[in-house]
């Protein structure tokens, strides 16, 4: 996979932001998208003087390698440049996350076979358990469905920028838009 790491700087604090992403164009969109932007960048972004920056770009075997070398360059840019970001892009957490995930590759076929096995020989019981939680949790389900349904809903209605115009549509318009407007 091809990862860049990429900064923004303030032309006028000459703060930098840096980041990396495997999509730098849909990226770039979500910073530029002021509405939606929750991220440390947003400071530089609303002074609308800035440059984006690519810093380095190129092959990565994974996620944790790409945000290793960010990291890299955030604690270098925190040292000698007026670096704003709040937080490192590699952490502990997804330590734990890529070793699960690399526990369950390896041992993919052994776990789905022990689980096989599990229900197997266990089909009374976990219905059972399955037909004693939905009678105890009939109410708490019930909204559960709702949230969820709620969210769903909610989901399609979000908007986003286009990156050649700045207009803001639907989820389900950007795809026409670009098509229509750009091509």
């Amino acid at each position: 996979m091809i990862g860049i790491i990429y900064k923004i700087k303030c032309n006028i604090t000459n703060e930098i932001y840096i980041g990396s992403s495997i999509n730098f164009n849909d990226r770039i969109n979500k910073h530029k998208c002021l509405k939606y932007n929750v991220c440390k960048s947003k400071q530089i972004i609303e002074r609308n003087n800035y440059n984006f920056y690519i810093l380095d770009k190129r092959e990565f075997p994974n996620i944790l390698s790409l945000q290793l070398l960010e990291n890299l360059y955030i604690i270098i840019g925190k040292k000698y440049c007026n670096c704003i970001n709040h937080r490192l892009a590699y952490s502990n957490k997804n330590i734990e996350k890529h070793n699960e995930k690399i526990y369950r590759i390896k041992n993919k076929e052994r776990e789905k076979l022990r689980s096989k096995e599990y229900r197997e020989n266990n089909i009374e019981k976990e219905k059972l358990i399955r037909k004693k939680y939905k009678d105890s949790h009939k109410e708490e389900i019930k909204e559960y469905e709702k949230i969820r349904y709620q969210r769903k809903k909610d989901y399609y209605k979000r908007r986003l920028c286009c990156i050649k115009c700045r207009k803001e549509l639907a989820y389900g318009n950007l795809k026409n838009h670009i098509i229509r407007k750009h091509t």
